[in-house]
Order: structure tokens, then sequence, then C-alpha cells
């Protein structure tokens, strides 16, 4: 192929298309530079919202002014239990709950208004998280439940009433009245309150958990989004570029300056990215309707399409990841039912305790005939003294196949179920912020490797072409491949940045925390 201008025809249209597109070209530049600084960062979205704790009733029995103390049975039939029951207290990590309560205030993206606006959008009206505020909620529910003392019974009887129901003939006849209330062991209602409490606690870092998905739900399609469309502008490009090489090639062709061979090769590099711009939108729409459903909508109608950053600066450490293993909202769930299984287990133990029922009556009797007259010589009714019933029970765990003793095994069981499960996370959740480090690292190199070297080589590449083409040492199908070449590179620069935000914010979810 010749290197040199052609003849006078050619050498016009060639100089009027290389100049507008020279000139186009460092224009595009300079965009592409000034849309790699930073964006405005407008602050992260609004926190979502959190239910609120429900109300409690208390059912309170007036005039119960009865305290008995009843001697336990033979203290030597409970002594394993009582000392395992210590043995519960003092594992108990001093009292300490793994609550919820240290919710990350804000879960928006630092530098994108666009994507926090996203998020906070997400957070309130994606279904999966209604569906775990209300189980949270649920839980709340039976936390007030579980400290209550059981309903007490009001008796009304009617006692040897005789068949004619003739209730002034008997004096064995009485009608009765009272209260039968059941006073649980001390330490039921409060393993049992701590148990739902933990129960709470674990639904709330749930609920945590589930916001961290969200997000990067919402993350990941935003970021798969914003580089399918930087890759979309940038096969635009080469496609303009390309029906230039074809045309330039056509008229070298008919003026005998170029070979067939360059004019098919044109053809099928032109075919080729259009193929792919096809292939593209098609992508694009996949991921606009991926990026309604994480923020909870029915269609992508008003959706913008996103800006992607090409900021990014050297990635955090893995001492840094790792110190936040403890705090990941995963470790948190299990955390918080291996306590609500230790507090049932204590539950279980006390149930060798038997509950106290105790209970008064307060019967009325009638009038029976009067045996003697009276003073005035007249006979009469005698009313019958009333009289008051005291009774006091409670069960005695006599047979040795009682439901106590399967009640703590199972409770040792589910126990020890539970610390199995958190020491299999732990571990898993170790090597997986490993993993997930190191490909997020990699993620980070690979692109500043392309941004820092590969693109500004195809940079000083095309600037020195300029001048080479200005000069006639270089023809305007190399000049224009040198081109395409930088709006490739531009192409897989978008790429590897939507994967690292993506791997980012992955990440991130793993932790429960936003990584600066």
């Amino acid at each position: 192929m010749s290197t040199g201008r052609g003849g006078p025809l050619a050498r016009k249209l060639w100089t009027l298309l290389a100049e507008e597109e020279i000139t186009g070209a460092e224009n595009a530049m300079k965009q592409r530079k000034q849309s790699a600084r930073t964006l405005s960062d407008k602050g992260p979205g609004t926190e979502s919202r959190s239910p609120g704790p429900s109300g409690r009733g208390w059912l309170i029995l007036a005039g119960v002014s009865l305290v008995m103390f009843v001697s336990p049975l033979p203290a030597a039939a409970f002594d394993e239990h009582k000392t395992a029951i210590r043995a519960l207290d003092a594992t108990q990590e001093n009292g300490d709950s793994v609550r919820g309560g240290g919710l990350v205030e804000s879960y928006g993206w630092p530098g994108d208004s666009l994507l926090s606006g996203y998020i906070a959008e997400a957070l309130s009206r994606h279904p999966r998280i209604s569906g775990s505020e209300a189980l949270v909620r649920a839980e709340e529910a039976r936390r007030a439940n579980a400290s209550a003392w059981m309903n007490p019974k009001i008796i009304l009887a009617l006692m040897n009433a005789p068949t004619d129901f003739n209730l002034n003939v008997d004096p064995m006849t009485q009608t009765q009245i009272g209260f039968v209330q059941t006073v649980p062991w001390p330490g039921k209602l409060s393993s049992s309150r701590r148990a739902a409490e933990e129960r709470v606690n674990s639904g709330t870092n749930a609920l945590e958990a589930t916001r961290w998905k969200v997000r990067t739900l919402v993350a990941r399609a935003y970021f798969r989004l914003a580089g399918l469309t930087s890759e979309r502008d940038a096969l635009r490009e080469a496609r303009t570029l390309a029906d230039q090489t074809l045309k330039v090639t056509g008229i070298m062709l008919s003026s005998g300056m170029e070979s067939q061979a360059n004019f098919f090769q044109a053809e099928v590099e032109k075919a080729r990215i259009t193929r792919q711009l096809l292939l593209m939108e098609g992508e694009i729409e996949k991921a606009r309707a991926a990026l309604a459903y994480a923020l909870g909508r029915e269609s992508p109608d008003g959706i913008k399409n996103p800006e992607l950053s090409l900021d990014l600066t050297s990635p955090f450490e893995l001492s840094q990841i790792t110190a936040y293993l403890e705090e990941a909202p995963a470790l948190k769930v299990l955390k918080s039912d291996s306590l609500a299984s230790h507090f049932d287990l204590k539950r279980s133990r006390l149930e060798y305790f038997p509950d106290l029922t105790i209970g008064a009556r307060y019967g009325m009797r009638g009038k029976i005939p009067q045996d003697l007259p009276s003073e005035s010589g007249a006979s009469g009714w005698t009313r019958l003294d009333s009289r008051v019933s005291l009774e006091l029970s409670f069960a005695i765990p006599l047979w040795p196949g009682g439901n106590q003793r399967a009640q703590v095994e199972a409770s040792k069981a589910r126990l020890e179920k539970a610390k199995a499960d958190l020491a299999e996370e732990r571990i898993r959740l170790s090597a997986e912020l490993r993993s997930m480090y190191f490909e997020t690292r990699s993620k980070a190199e690979q692109f500043l490797i392309t941004r820092d070297s590969i693109l500004v080589q195809a940079e000083n590449a095309y600037r020195s072409a300029v001048p080479s083409y200005r000069a006639g040492e270089l023809s305007w199908l190399s000049l224009n491949r040198i081109r395409i070449t930088l709006s490739m590179v531009h192409m897989e620069l978008a790429v590897l940045a939507a994967d690292f935000f993506a791997k980012k914010a992955e990440l991130e979810e793993a932790v429960g925390r936003i990584l600066l």
C-alpha cells in the first residue's frame, strides 16, 4: 500500500476528512480527560427506614396480695441442673448481645450522587427489605409475649347442689367465686425474654444483611449499565472511524491508489463493529431491566444512563478487610442465634423446677329453716357461714421419661449446632474475604495498568501519528487504525472499571461497611 497522498482528487478528499476528524478526535480526548475526573459528590443517600418496637400490653390482676414461700423439692435431685445453669450464666459472655444497633447510617456510594440516590430508593421500596422488616416486627411481638405471665383463671362454681337445684335446703351447697394463678419459677421468664431478645437481634442483623445485599444488587446493575454504555460509546466512535476508513478506501480504490483486498478488509471491520453494537444494545436493555428490579421498579422507564468514573486509586489492604470479620452481618446473625440457643438451654434446665399454682375461693352458702322459734315466737331462716378455700399445687418431675430431660437434650443439640454453624461461617467468611480481596485488587491493578500505561501509550501513539500524517509520512488508513485502537483501549478501560466497582460493592457487602 502506498504511503503517499495520491492524486489531486484523492488528496483533497483525504485532507478534508483527515483535518475534520483529527480536530474531532482531539476534542474527544479532551472530553475523556475531563470525564475521568472525580464525579461531584452531593452526599450519600438517605437512611432506610427501620421498624420501631411495638407496644406491650400488661394484664394486672388487682387484689392478689397472697405471697407464699414454698420449699422446693429435695435439692439433691436438682443439684446437677443448678450447677449447669450457673455454668450457662458464666459462659454467657458477660451478657453481651450481638445487637443490630450498629447499623451503618448510610449505604450510599461516596462520589456518586446518582448511585447513592438509587440505593436510597431501593432501600425504601424493595420488597425484599419490606419482608425482612416484617420478620423483625414478628420477632418483637414474640419478645413481648415471651416474658408475660400466664393468664389467671376466674372460677364461678356451684358445689353440692341437690338435683332439684333447691339451694336453700342443703347446708353443703355452696356458690363459689375464685381465681387461680400460675407463678413461674424464678429465672424462667427472664431466660425466655433473653432468648426472644436475641432472636430480635438476629432478625435486625438479618435486616442489615438484606440491606447490604440490595445495595450490592443495585451497585452491580448500575456499574454493569455504566460499563455497557461506555463500551457502546467507544464502539460508536469506532464504527464512525470504520465508516470513514471504508469511504476513503473506496475513493482510493477508484483512483487506483488502494487494493481491493484492503477495501474488503475495511468492509469486514465495519460490519464486525456494527454487529457488536447491535449486541451491545440488547445487553444495555437487559442491564436496565436488572437495575429496575434492583430498585424495586416494575419498569426501567426513567432510569438515567450512569456515567462511569475512572478516578481510582490504589485499593485497601488485606489487614483492613480481615479486621472487619467479626462485624460482618452474616456472622452477627449466627452469633445472635447462638446466644438465643444458649438461653433456650437455660430455660430448658429450669423446667426441672416446678411452677407454683396458687388459688383462692370464696364459697357462699344459702339459708336453712330455723329449728326453734325466735323470741317473737316466729320461726325463720338462718344463713349459714361462708367458706374460704386456699389451694397450692405444683408438678413433680417424678417419671424418668418426662419431657424435661428431652427438652434439655434437644436444647443442648440446638446450641451445639448453632456454635458449629458459627464456627463454620467464620472460617468460610475468612476464606471468602481473602478471595474477594485478591480478586478486587487484581481488577484494580489491571485498571490502573490500562489507564496509566496502555491508555497513555495509545494516546501518545495517536498524538505522534497526527504530525506524521500531516507531513505525508503516514497514510489515512494507518492513522485511522491507530484511532480505532485508542477507542478499543477506552472500551477495555470501561469494562475494567465497571468490574472493579462491582467487586468492591460485593466486598463491602461481606464486611458490612463502606470501604474508602
